[in-house]
């Protein structure tokens, strides 16, 4: 199962990030939060940087992350349709919904999530972004577990 996604999910934002003429292109830092749940709970946070490519709909980005620790290194995968609304000329909101995949030497974890962004515009080319999203867990659980994603990101982006 995990594979047919993993295929679905790059063949959505392959054909997804051609879609749209509009685009740009950045990176920054962000903050996952793992949470599961069954008889106790247990966050597992992680911190890394990113790259993004970006459409007026649409945003694909690749990151890696480490534990607090440094022992754990972690791929970081998403895709997002997002519905952009602009407030003034150098503020847009949106709306982002899609997939987030987390790599690990111990596997690969899908997340259907949800959430906010922000652009702040500096000049017609340079962007400040924020985004916050929160995701569920797509794979195969024992039904008393819940696991959860929630991520934050900033960045610096370039319209092309």
């Amino acid at each position: 199962m995990t594979k047919k996604l993993l295929i679905v999910f790059i063949l959505v934002a392959f054909f997804a990030v051609g879609a749209f003429a509009q685009s740009g292109v950045g990176g920054g830092v962000y903050f996952n939060n793992l949470r599961a749940s069954a008889v106790n709970t247990v966050n597992s946070p992680s911190y890394g940087a990113f790259g993004f490519f970006d459409s007026k709909f649409y945003e694909v980005t690749a990151g890696v992350a480490f534990n607090p620790d440094f022992e754990i290194l972690i791929y970081n995968f998403t895709t997002h349709l997002k519905f952009p609304f602009q407030i003034t000329n150098n503020i847009a909101v949106f709306p982002a919904i899609g997939l987030n995949m987390l790599m690990d030497r111990g596997g690969r974890d899908l997340f259907a999530e949800g959430g906010l962004g922000l652009d702040f515009s500096f000049t017609e080319k340079l962007f400040l972004r924020t985004t916050g999203t929160y995701g569920f867990y797509l794979g195969d659980k024992p039904a008393e577990l819940s696991l959860h994603l929630m991520t934050v990101r900033m960045g610096i982006g370039f319209r092309l």
